[in-house]
């Protein structure tokens, strides 16, 4: 194996250790802000689709859809 190879093949296995090393950190850093970060809040739950409300009904005279809708 001549000198030039096995130069190449060790800066090779360093940027291999280097690289493991930064993803490695990046994780560690990327969890320990996870870990630190507020749960969010649910403020209200969100309504499925756009119906009216019953305010919005109740001014403009409208019924209901059927009995089972919760709008």
């Amino acid at each position: 194996m001549s000198n030039g190879n096995r130069a190449f093949r060790v800066a090779a296995t360093s940027a291999r250790v280097i690289m493991g090393v930064a993803v490695i950190a990046a994780c560690v850093v990327g969890v320990a802000t996870a870990i630190h970060a507020p749960w969010p809040t649910v403020a209200h739950f969100p309504r499925a689709g756009r119906g009216h409300t019953r305010a919005r009904r109740q001014r403009a005279g409208l019924q209901r859809r059927s009995p089972c809708s919760r709008s």
